[in-house]
């Protein structure tokens, strides 16, 4: 944002980001003009982010100028007024794209990374131009779309025609479009907002924590004010919906709740949460007042917390990961295990510097965990937290490789997350749960010019510029602190592990054993035919090699779509409720509305549930994450009146007073996936029964009557009428109809 002489003010698109994200941002960049108020400091990671993003950006151009394009660059060395003159210059001779083009209105005015010709026509001729931006996020994101919508309203106004398309170059180089129509309308009114706000802003304003904290240059300005005013945000593991309810009763510091009495009930507020705030309240005023560490231990559900712990084995493995997630597409660079040698924990890490390596690594590393729980089968692997087994669900899904060994590894429960452990049986007077939070209990000071993820992530960058190899081991040395403090905190939890819990002795045995014995004879003989099929496919010298090897990646691959869900589904369970507030697969901390209602031979059940996001929606039918039971089907839901409606059967009985839901498992693709291995079959025996299924797979041009091989699949100019006669023309053979959302792609295929 910049002030004008004349006490007006010129807008960015950041300045919109920020405004939405977080209006109190806006507030303090308002109060800056007229206090002494300075941003954060810029960090290592935020200038390795920023550096990453020029080289992205960089790259992009290059490869447009790869492609012919004449390109215009403007210089970023002049005021904003010559660089929008310049642009429109460079937009008026035609150029195929203007790169750091300046769009400069009447209040606003922004930098676009790149204008691209098109050839719909504008004031400028037959042509003009649309925006394209380049991120390092593999996906897109809402606040990308409000740039490109500022982008975009700027581009109409200077070029007298709206664009039909902006577009993202993500970090992993493909390219994200979007129909300007769809959002034009919701960024000028977006923008309209943040001109009145700043015309006639708040007299008094607060900060609230929220996920703009994480970008905005003023989140230690407003950390500062929260220990000053001692925010209920300071809690561990409070969440904002919480702290709302709390300040709506009354009760507004740390120290407000800490001295609450147990019985004390706030309105909206689920009894169990509430105590665990305010015993994590009075943990933290107490180490504020005295220094003292302190913890206390809490009551766990049956099968929970102490529960979840194995007896120690000799060839227990201690785990941690180092990922990159600014490599394109993401990388997994470091695999860190810890394990019993002669009595000492010995580091055994597993590198990996590109994808080649990582597949190669994730296969090495699969291949020890086999090996070693294999000699030692009473054996666990600790960790801290998901991130190591969302990476290796991610990898195996990623490279298809040791798909079935995780699956194991997962079903028998050998991964134990400390985590999980520590937050079901403890509560700690630090203001988080880190496993460095924790080490002021178990462990002394770490050392080491690599403290933080952050850090590894950016030392890592730099070794990868310069391959000095003691930046490699300044890494190692970091995550092998990280794998032996999972090993001292597992020791050190068991110290508090009552004697009369049972140890974790592998998930329950199933009641019906003959059919678990059918379940896994099932499963060993599905992986035979897959092993087969593959083996038989891949023979060299069968011919039509590239095809056949399509075909053996497509075999079993709805198993693998289905692996993720099946995770997700069965990994909720373990989650707290605070996190399935975040998941939008969810609707968490329902709270039942009276008793249910009899309809027909079902039972209404309504539910309260606090502020979310979900995606679920009258009709689904959802599962209660607790048992992963069947709850019923969502009849209705008030998103405005936070209510909603699910009904079940009679005969199942009725729903608990309080409940989270959430999704089942994926659909059943057995059909699909014997399709796919009959067609496998008929290749293999040599016939030719599925034609059009061969050409697809061995990208043949299509067959249809009356055209000779490779010409023309549609002429003259209408399109419906040339399509519609190549399909009644196919023999035996396939036709791809493709093009953008809105072009009539359905209409035209029926």
């Amino acid at each position: 944002m910049q002030k004008r002489d004349d006490g007006s003010y010129l807008f960015s698109p950041t300045d919109l980001v920020n405004f939405l994200g977080c209006f109190h941002s806006t507030v303090f960049d308002l109060r800056a003009f007229s206090e002494p108020l300075v941003h954060d400091e810029v960090s290592e990671s935020e200038r390795l982010l920023r550096r990453k993003g020029e080289e992205h950006e960089a790259a992009y151009l290059q490869s447009l100028k790869n492609d012919g394009k004449t390109v215009a660059e403007i210089p970023q060395d002049v005021s904003i007024a010559d660089r929008s003159r310049l642009t429109r210059e460079a937009m008026r001779k035609g150029a195929d794209v203007v790169y750091q083009a300046a769009l400069l209105g009447e209040n606003w005015g922004g930098y676009a990374d790149f204008l691209v010709k098109t050839n719909r026509p504008s004031a400028f001729g037959v042509f003009s131009y649309e925006a394209t931006d380049t991120k390092l996020a593999r996906h897109p994101q809402v606040k990308h779309l409000i740039q490109l919508g500022v982008y975009s309203s700027l581009l109409a106004s200077r070029q007298g025609a709206q664009p039909e398309q902006s577009h993202l170059v993500l970090g992993d180089r493909s390219k994200a479009s979007f129909l300007v129509s769809d959002f034009a309308s919701y960024v000028r009114h977006a923008m309209q907002r943040l001109e009145d706000f700043v015309a006639s802003p708040p007299s008094d304003s607060y900060p609230e924590p929220c996920s703009h904290c994480s970008t905005c240059h003023w989140k230690e300005t407003c950390a500062t004010q929260w220990q000053r005013d001692d925010h209920l945000s300071l809690v561990a593991n409070i969440q904002r919906t919480q702290t709302a309810k709390l300040e709506r009763a009354g009760v507004e510091t740390v120290a407000q709740l800490a001295i609450l009495r147990a019985e004390t009930r706030i309105p909206d507020l689920n009894p169990q949460v509430f105590e665990r705030l305010r015993a994590q309240a009075a943990l933290q005023e107490h180490k504020r007042r005295t220094g003292e560490n302190k913890l206390e231990l809490i009551e766990s559900e049956p099968g929970r917390g102490f529960s979840r712990l194995p007896k120690p084995a000799p060839g227990d493995l201690f785990f941690d990961m180092e990922g990159d997630p600014l490599h394109p597409e993401g990388l997994e660079y470091l695999f860190g295990l810890c394990l019993m040698k002669k009595g000492k924990l010995h580091f055994k890490p597993f590198w990996a510097h590109d994808h080649g390596e990582e597949r190669a690594t994730f296969a090495q590393f699969m291949e020890f965990l086999l090996q070693h729980l294999t000699a030692h089968p009473r054996a666990y692997i600790y960790h801290y937290n998901h991130y190591e087994t969302t990476a290796l669900k991610r990898l195996a899904c990623r490279y298809a490789i040791a798909e079935h060994q995780l699956d194991d590894l997962l079903r028998r429960k050998k991964f134990v997350d400390l985590y999980r452990v520590v937050r079901e049986t403890i509560h700690v007077s630090e203001p988080g749960y880190s496993i460095k939070n924790l080490e002021t209990f178990y462990m002394g000071k770490r050392e080491g010019d690599v403290a933080t993820a952050g850090d590894s992530i950016v030392v890592y960058n730099r070794w990868r510029e310069t391959r000095d190899p003691q930046l490699l081991e300044q890494i190692a040395n970091y995550n092998e602190v990280d794998c032996v403090s999972t090993s001292k905190l597992r020791d050190w939890l068991l110290t508090y592990r009552p004697q009369d819990v049972a140890w974790f002795d592998g998930p329950p045995a199933s009641t019906d054993a003959d059919g678990a014995a059918d379940k896994t004879a099932a499963r060993l003989e599905r992986d035979a035919r897959y092993a087969d099929y593959q083996k038989r496919l891949l023979e060299p010298g069968t011919g039509g090699e590239d095809y056949r090897r399509h075909l053996a990646d497509l075999l079993e691959f709805h198993a693998r779509e289905g692996k993720p869900q099946w995770w997700e589904f069965f990994d909720r369970q373990t989650r707290f409720e605070d996190e399935l507030l975040d998941d939008t697969e969810c609707i968490a901390g329902l709270m039942l509305v009276g008793p249910p209602e009899p309809v027909k031979r079902s039972l209404l059940h309504t539910f309260r549930f606090p502020p979310q996001e979900t995606k679920r929606k009258a009709g689904d039918r959802v599962f209660d994450v607790a048992t992963l039971s069947a709850a019923g089907t969502i009849e209705q839901i008030d998103d405005e009146n936070l209510m909603v409606g699910i009904k079940r059967g009679v005969k199942n009985g009725p729903l608990p007073e309080s409940l989270n839901i959430g999704p089942g498992g994926p659909i059943n693709s057995d059909a699909l996936r014997d399709a796919i291995y009959r067609f496998a079959t008929d290749v293999l025996a040599g016939n030719h029964s599925y034609p059009a299924v061969r050409d697809i797979l061995s990208k043949a041009l299509p067959r249809i009557n009356a055209r000779h091989h490779g010409q023309a699949i549609v002429n003259g100019d209408d399109l419906l009428a040339a399509t519609t006669e190549a399909v009644a023309g196919l023999t035996d053979s396939y036709l791809f109809i493709q093009g953008p959302p809105g072009t009539g792609k359905t209409h035209t295929s029926q």
